[in-house]
């Protein structure tokens, strides 16, 4: 009889405990529908205790569809997803973490439980955001998470050249800020969208340049609304779009970059240098963060051919690019005694002037938008070299030489061939030459 009612007693302290206990699960986009797998999504936690008590908050973590197990509610077990371990320990610690706090949500009020769950996250993740925190305090914290916080689209830390691209854009604003003295949260509407185009125009910018800065206010405004700071979404007008104009930069011909690789460049140890990694990335199309890192464990040959097996360090994907007979050379020469490590900045105070001693000094007539007139300049196409000229140069003489566009943009990156039509520069007629060379024209 004894034994009956102690198990009858255990059983209901076990039957309350659970009772008491608060539903942790985790859930991509909220729950709601995914329309596309290569897409990242933010994750979120959804704590439950009982009828009415509901909370659904984003982790601030982000992974693609196609990675997030939805019965398990985990990352997948991939190893290309560097960052999986650590994500998955902490939707294992979180869900621990709060059954330490079961009872204590159990008897919170309906109207204090949410507020309750959010100091409990806050706590767990140490932060100091808050819901009075202003728009320019936010950008700040969202930097500063940004140095540790993964890129949702390559799993890895965002480059040091996009958090510089942050802080332009919050110097701008700021600049901005001292002019018109209105930047918060719920200003951030079509008022504001031209009034920062006209103050950008003033200071003779161009569309891309007010067009980038809008994106990532477009990114801020978006990263708000996950964290509950604000509830305004007027920047999802249509019309608060980035804007672009078709630059109007150069790239050089197989001739001309013959030019260049042939020159004799012996007595200029550092000229030498930049000219011949100027010339792989115009043979490979890579950037100037690629072509500046490169080692010998990038050579990779395949079918008695040598290539070049790089990990992008922008999108994080690994490219195998053939190397044409220049190319070759080039790799080659560095293979045993170490590529040059020379950064973009340095190959953009040698690369015009080499430019200018193979000769290419002929004069150019191109146009710009500058605080929204056009204007028309003149200079040396020597002048108008930069490093991005090389992987420039890459995409239209391959796109020139016949090569399929789906190759070319594999290894540069364009996501769609309408972007990548833009990209490449031909003259009218370079352009004539091309379509002249279809069948349907012989």
């Amino acid at each position: 009889m004894l034994g009956n009612l102690l198990g009858i007693y255990i059983f209901t302290q076990q039957f309350n405990y659970h009772n008491f206990m608060a539903n942790i699960s985790f859930r991509l986009n909220k729950g709601k529908k995914i329309t596309d797998i290569d897409k990242s999504y933010s994750i979120y936690i959804r704590v439950t205790s009982g009828r009415g008590k509901d909370y659904n908050g984003s982790l601030g973590i982000k992974v693609k569809a196609d990675d997030w197990n939805a019965k398990k509610e985990r990352i997948k077990n991939r190893a290309s997803l560097t960052q999986r371990d650590k994500h998955n320990k902490t939707l294992d610690n979180l869900s621990s973490y709060f059954c330490d706090f079961s009872f204590e949500l159990k008897n919170t009020s309906t109207h204090e439980y949410i507020i309750r769950v959010k100091g409990i996250l806050d706590a767990y993740f140490n932060k100091t955001i808050s819901k009075n925190m202003s728009f320019f305090q936010f950008i700040d914290y969202f930097i500063d998470n940004a140095k540790t916080q993964p890129n949702s689209n390559t799993n890895k830390i965002v480059s040091k050249s996009t958090i510089t691209s942050y802080r332009t854009t919050l110097k701008a604003l700021k600049r901005y800020d001292n002019y018109e003295k209105k930047i918060s949260f719920n200003s951030i509407n079509m008022s504001f969208y031209y009034s920062f185009l006209s103050w950008c125009e003033g200071q003779g910018w161009t569309p891309n340049t007010f067009g980038g800065h809008i994106k990532i206010v477009r990114m801020l405004m978006r990263e708000a609304n996950e964290l509950n700071l604000t509830t305004n979404e007027e920047y999802k007008n249509r019309k608060f779009v980035k804007t672009s104009t078709e630059t109007d930069e150069i790239f050089l011909t197989i001739d001309e970059l013959q030019l260049m690789f042939e020159f004799d460049l012996s007595n200029d140890e550092i000229k030498e240098k930049v000219r011949d990694l100027f010339c792989l990335g115009a043979y490979t199309g890579l950037r100037s963060s690629d072509y500046c890192s490169l080692t010998s464990f990038n050579i990779l040959y395949l079918d008695g051919k040598t290539n070049l097996k790089v990990k992008m360090k922008k999108t994080g994907k690994t490219v195998i690019i053939p190397l044409n007979s220049n190319a070759k050379k080039i790799v080659e020469k560095y293979e045993k005694i170490g590529f040059p490590k020379i950064i973009g900045n340095t190959i953009n105070l040698h690369i015009d002037k080499i430019g200018e001693m193979v000769g290419l000094t002929e004069i150019q007539q191109y146009t710009s938008i500058n605080g929204g007139a056009e204007k028309v300049h003149q200079k040396r196409k020597c002048d108008r070299i930069k490093s991005h000229t090389a992987r420039r140069s890459f995409c239209s003489n391959a796109f020139l030489g016949g090569v399929n566009t789906y190759d070319i943009m594999a290894i540069s990156g364009h996501t769609t061939e309408k972007s990548f039509l833009k990209y490449i520069k031909l003259d009218t007629q370079q352009r004539a030459t091309k379509i002249g060379a279809h069948p349907h024209f012989n």
